[in-house]
């Protein structure tokens, strides 16, 4: 039988045989001819054991709906192909064919890549859903060609262990007629990413990471704001990384749906303003439940040269951190620039968000950053509505914020100074066998020698999470 379809990589082509019973010779000689004049990119084509196949996707889009479904020829011939060698069986074996097509066939399932690519899974996993979804599309198919659901139940139980089929694991026809129902009225791909809508099953799947996450990318302040969808994708996104299993839409709506969360992490969501209206007026206030209650922010110059910007600038990145007093554990920072009002804005977010926790009393360095009026409006929101102060370190009294400076000490020691180009101590210090030789702060100086901005994020990331590991 000569070859009306064949497929390359994930697009199809039809022969010019079979193009010829929905365009004339004419029509597709047009085409061709345009395209080699360089005038348009209408037909595109291979010619293959001495006949001329068409790009489907790319022939004019009235042509394809004279086509109609391609689909379907390509299931009917695969059919043809495939009863010359295909035992026969006690049960539909046109019915067989199309079911075990529609999941293993690369040409049927790569059409719903689009559907659930940006959804953060690994590629295993994406496969299986688009098999999964091209699976169902062809009991629909079957369906509304005529055949009867129960006799294409009974070969979905035959075949389905041999099948990973996400949220479509049925044992009984009533069931499985249940499925089919639900799954024809709601959106296929939306009903396989999240299963039944509202069901608690999911909910144990639930982790303290999965909640850290979705309060973390919760409490995103505008205008970027996440919507519930955006927050399960990027949770999924992270604890899968982890081994961990995802979490569906419903989940992340009954979690981060507790008014007290919303209370809590809507002032950071919507704004300040909100929170005058709809939130002040209730809070309970309490006061500090130990003696230790006490954070210390600060800001420092990274020791490493960086490139800083596609154009070769080189410079020095900023980080900003808070350290919990009574742990001494650093429990929010951000890499910057600059030491700005943006930076320390988010390790404040960082800080109150990891922790679900504002602190009785925050001691934190005199930068020009905290004189902005971003910085000065939300400390003054918090010292209003909350049993917490927040005040500078006092000049010329290291003790006052003691802590994190020996923290900052132990992070230059320790942990920065085992990575290429570490600079040491600034030119202030008195601690000779941490200054670098003017020399070799030159060759650091250097493009080819400095590091990404990436590069001293993902130190930084690594020293903070070592350090905490460390003292726990």
């Amino acid at each position: 039988m000569t070859k009306q379809i064949i497929t390359i990589g994930d697009a199809s082509f039809i022969s010019e045989m079979k193009l010829l019973e929905f365009a004339s010779k004419k029509t597709i000689d047009n085409g061709r001819s345009l395209r080699k004049k360089g005038k348009t990119e209408l037909y595109n084509s291979v010619e293959l054991g001495g006949e001329l196949f068409f790009e489907v996707e790319s022939l004019s889009s009235q042509l394809i709906k004279k086509i109609g479904d391609i689909g379907k020829i390509e299931t009917s011939q695969l059919i043809d192909e495939a009863k010359q060698s295909h035992p026969i069986v006690e049960y539909n074996t046109e019915i067989l064919l199309i079911l075990e097509f529609a999941y293993m066939q690369k040409r049927f399932w790569t059409r719903y890549v689009p559907l659930y690519q940006d959804r953060f899974y690994t590629t295993d996993e994406l496969t299986v859903y688009c098999k999964t979804h091209s699976f169902i599309k062809s009991i629909f198919g079957l369906e509304k060609e005529g055949h009867k659901l129960q006799d294409i139940f009974e070969v979905y139980v035959r075949i389905r262990n041999k099948m990973e089929l996400y949220n479509f694991d049925v044992g009984s026809y009533d069931y499985f007629c249940s499925k089919l129902a639900k799954l024809s009225i709601d959106k296929l791909e939306i009903t396989l990413l999240h299963g039944n809508k509202g069901a608690p099953k999911h909910f144990k799947k639930r982790t303290n990471y999965h909640e850290k996450l979705m309060l973390k990318f919760y409490a995103q302040p505008k205008p970027n704001m996440l919507t519930y969808q955006e927050i399960t994708d990027r949770v999924n996104n992270e604890v899968m990384k982890k081994g961990l299993k995802p979490i569906d839409l419903s989940t992340t709506k009954q979690f981060l749906g507790n008014p007290e969360i919303q209370n809590t992490y809507k002032p950071f969501r919507i704004g300040p303003k909100w929170a005058e209206t709809h939130l002040e007026p209730y809070l309970n206030r309490t006061l500090p439940k130990d003696v230790h209650d006490k954070w210390e922010m600060d800001g420092k110059c990274l020791p490493f040269y960086v490139l800083v910007d596609d154009k070769g600038t080189m410079g020095r990145l900023w980080v900003v951190f808070i350290v919990d007093v009574h742990s001494r554990r650093i429990i929010g920072y951000c890499v910057g620039r600059y030491e700005t009002r943006f930076v320390c804005l988010e390790a404040y977010r960082q800080a109150i968000v990891g922790t679900q926790h504002i602190p009785f009393e925050l001691v934190r360095d005199n930068a020009k950053a905290y004189e902005s009026e971003l910085i000065r409006e939300f400390e003054a929101h918090l010292e209003d509505n909350y049993p917490t102060i927040i005040r500078p370190a006092r000049p010329g009294n290291s003790k006052d914020k003691g802590t994190i400076e020996a923290v900052i000490k132990i992070l230059g020691d320790k942990y920065f100074s085992k990575h290429q180009g570490f600079l040491g101590d600034g030119w202030g210090s008195t601690r000779e066998e941490f200054r670098l030789e003017p020399e070799l702060r030159k060759e650091y100086y250097k493009k080819q020698n400095a590091k990404t901005s990436d590069e001293i994020k993902i130190i930084i990331e690594q020293s903070f999470t070592k350090y905490n590991e460390t003292i726990f």
